[in-house]
């Protein structure tokens, strides 16, 4: 009888043996497994089949590529292959042939026909801004603001009134219904970057289906129509990281409205605004692109140093000797309903005085409601925030008929956008001969700003354009779902890094005041005999405001000559210098004198001036050469700065025009002086004009 097997005991001695030697099993199998590969492939490669020819593959499947390329391109059809038949292109005509297939359509040297053959529009890419080496500029602007006395919560404006009986004279006496118009310290970053028109022509007419440019522009529906700009911010910390992107200006789709910065928004509700861009870069402008920008109160704006585009200098009034003054056309200003000032010699509406005699009224200011008749319907909107951010524009300012026409076209020749006039349509021989050349057509500028910088902060911008969709409900698209697109959104282009320049230098310059101060300026030096040795230094400081006054300045002070002995800070405070100041009743800046106190004594012709903090964070160490024993070698400063480092400063090198230290500090000084000068001698009037200072435009491209 045979012998039953009992599975149960094997199960278990197998599970006991893969417990004691299963990795030994497990490494034997995989060695077998890839020695029978091993086998199998070098049996394949042994074994396989060679060309006739004896020549490895690779040389008979590339001339075998070759010959293929050679028929393809100089094969030819018999005149019955080549008609096309009836019902395919019936369909091709349609559209509805290539429908599925166009979307992954890459046209090719054998294909670029099939781009004829197609009719349906499609949606244009938008192209980015321009960022490369001199397409795209950053600065920084650090300087005063005019604005409208506003009451945002209560809804108030803030007018000049004259007292009853009161003298007529400049400001609100002479001009009762005109805002009162303060000055606010900003710094402002403007961005400025080339849009590339020509490729995007070139790109619309594509997409359209358009035969050339001329048939583009022919039709104004066809045209790029920008609708603004998306902006985010972001701040670049020390360790070069980056904060999260932070909104400037943004459109939101799904409420239809564009969310704007709140100190974007309060600037703009309550400032003028400037119409200088306007004027100087009418050409390269265009709604959409460009947003509005705040009017200075004193200066301008940097010029755009960008290739081809070039400022078309501001108009100024011509006088000659002896000849009567031409009589200009008064321009619509904001601050009236009718645009003009209903006061004779009342000066600029919408402002107090600017204008008239000489004398100052007696007037108090008023605050009225801002929808009452005493505020012009523009600034009622303003006020309220239904402003056009992205028309650089302003209401009541018109552009150059010559240069920039309000659209994106205006004519192919005839002295329109995009090009010159030709000879025989000046003449009159050809009016409807196109003269245009596409080479012809300029870059347009992409201009836009941010302020709520802080000073010593690195920061950067992307920008991104946003185009009216010209398929927008549309029929005769490929596909159905391009017509319901309203907008269409270019890649966002990342802007250099903008840092914020310092706001106080120190210069070892020992310069004269040009006026003595009480308590100002050193006028004198020291006696080179005395016991404490100090050494002159120049400093200059932007001053937003001065707190102890309640003035608002944002203008670089200028101390020309201050001692200061070894040991001691660099600067001192509470020195008075000579500042301009915005008068309100006067509408314009004026030099203002502050009390001195008590002591002070009416008339005396050195209590002029307003106090400046002039001490700043850098310590003087030591200091060599200048006039001692008549040695006039130029003087060396030793400075501890606030970041542990010790440097020298030279005289030489600090006063000398070939300097960059030196040229800077000379700018800086000589804007001031002239504008403190023309003030001094009666002048004052604000507007654009005057000297740019460093600091506006100090930013640099990377």
């Amino acid at each position: 009888m045979a012998k039953k097997v009992d599975f149960a005991a094997l199960k278990e001695r197998f599970k006991k043996y893969m417990f004691n030697h299963g990795e030994r099993v497990g490494l034997a199998v995989c060695a077998g497994l890839a020695v029978l590969l091993i086998g199998m492939g070098v049996w394949n490669g042994l074994t396989s089949s060679r060309p006739k020819s004896g020549e490895p593959w690779h040389k008979v499947l590339n001339a075998k590529a070759d010959e293929v390329n050679t028929n393809v391109q100089h094969a030819s059809l018999s005149e019955e292959k080549k008609k096309f038949p009836e019902d395919l292109l019936k369909r091709v005509t349609a559209g509805d042939l290539w429908a599925n297939v166009l979307p992954w359509f890459q046209p090719g040297p054998l294909t670029a026909s099939l781009e004829q053959a197609d009719t349906r529009r499609r949606n244009p890419a938008i192209l980015k801004t321009l960022d490369g080496e001199k397409q795209i500029q950053v600065d920084v602007v650090q300087a005063a603001v005019l604005a409208y006395e506003v009451d945002f919560k209560k809804q108030r404006v803030w007018i000049g009134k004259a007292r009853a009986g009161g003298k007529a004279g400049t400001g609100a006496a002479n001009n009762p219904s005109g805002l009162v118009t303060l000055v606010n310290p900003y710094r402002i970053a403007v961005i400025s970057a080339l849009f590339p028109v020509r490729e995007q022509l070139e790109e619309y007419r594509k997409e359209l289906r358009l035969p050339t440019l001329q048939a583009l522009l022919a039709d104004p529906s066809n045209l790029p129509k920008p609708v603004g700009l998306n902006v985010f911010r972001c701040e670049i910390k020390p360790d070069g990281k980056a904060t999260d992107w932070e909104v400037v200006y943004r459109y939101d789709p799904e409420k239809e409205k564009i969310e704007k910065a709140e100190r974007i928004d309060r600037l703009l509700r309550e400032s003028q605004i400037d119409t200088d861009n306007a004027q100087m870069y009418g050409k390269y402008l265009l709604n959409g692109l460009d947003t509005m920008f705040p009017k200075l109160a004193h200066g301008s704006y940097p010029m755009v140093k960008l290739e081809g585009i070039e400022g078309k200098p501001l108009a100024e009034p011509e006088k000659k000797q002896g000849a009567e003054p031409k009589k200009l056309e008064e321009k619509k200003i904001e601050g009236f309903p009718t645009g003009k000032n209903p006061v004779k010699g009342g000066g600029e509406p919408g402002k107090l005085g600017g204008g008239g005699d000489t004398g100052q009224g007696v007037w108090d200011k008023v605050d009225v409601p801002w929808n009452s008749q005493s505020v012009s319907k523009d600034l009622q909107e303003k006020f309220k925030g239904e402003y056009e951010l992205f028309n650089p524009f302003a209401k009541g300012t018109q552009p150059d008929k010559k240069g920039f026409t309000g659209e994106f076209g205006g004519g192919l020749g005839g002295g329109g956008r995009f090009g010159k006039e030709g000879k025989e349509g000046k003449e009159g021989k050809d009016p409807k001969k196109d003269t245009k050349d596409i080479t012809e057509i300029p870059d347009l500028l992409v201009r836009f700003f941010d302020v709520g910088l802080e000073p010593g902060k690195t920061y950067r911008y992307c920008v991104q354009v946003r185009m009216h969709n010209p398929n927008f409900e549309r029929k005769d698209v490929a596909f159905e779902a391009l017509a319901k697109v309203k907008e269409l959104y270019s890649p966002f282009a990342v802007t250099p890094e903008v840092r914020v320049p310092p706001e106080y230098h120190f210069y070892a310059v020992d310069q004269q005041p040009e006026v003595p101060i009480r308590d100002g300026p050193d006028f004198k030096l020291d006696n080179p005999g005395g016991r404490t040795p100090r050494v002159p230094i120049q400093v200059h400081r932007w001053v937003e405001s001065i707190p102890k006054e309640f003035l608002n300045i944002g203008d670089w002070a200028v101390a020309e000559r201050l001692l200061v002995r070894k040991g001691d800070f660099i600067g001192r405070n509470g020195v008075y210098v000579e500042m301009p100041v915005w008068m309100e009743s006067k509408d314009k800046f004026e030099l203002y004198s502050a009390p001195r106190g008590p002591k002070a004594r009416p008339g005396d012709k050195f209590n002029i001036g307003v106090p400046v903090d002039f001490q700043g964070p850098s310590l003087l160490v030591d200091f060599s050469g200048g006039r001692k024993d008549r040695d006039e070698s130029a003087v060396e400063v030793l400075v501890l700065t606030p970041e542990g480092k010790l440097v020298v400063r030279n005289s030489r090198i600090d006063a000398e025009d070939d300097n960059p230290i030196g040229k800077d500090r000379k700018v800086r000084y000589d804007a001031w002086r002239e504008h403190v000068s023309s003030l001094r001698s009666g002048g004052g009037a604000s507007g654009r004009g005057g000297v740019v200072m460093p600091g506006l435009g100090a930013g640099k491209k990377d």
